[in-house]
């Protein structure tokens, strides 16, 4: 099985599968789910500190660390 982890401890350059949301997040669902911040999506992270910015597609969103910390990933590079 794969290793899921919080969304912070990816790096500058990582790419990352989104596995699920945290549930002290689930009231921001529907403002991250506006920018395509949905489980079964591919993220890159284009920054890590001190907002963690994320591309998805063709859009860049930054994110508080508290919000990107509930958002568990399977980072894709590690094998």
């Amino acid at each position: 099985m794969d290793h899921v982890v919080p969304l912070t401890q990816l790096k500058k350059g990582d790419k990352a599968l989104i596995f699920c949301f945290d549930p002290y997040i689930a009231v921001h669902f529907s403002k991250l789910s506006a920018f395509g911040i949905l489980p079964d999506v591919m993220v890159s992270v284009m920054q890590s500190s001190p907002a963690v910015i994320l591309k998805i597609d063709y859009t860049q969103v930054a994110l508080d660390r508290v919000i990107a910390a509930g958002i568990m990933v399977i980072n894709v590079n590690k094998k």
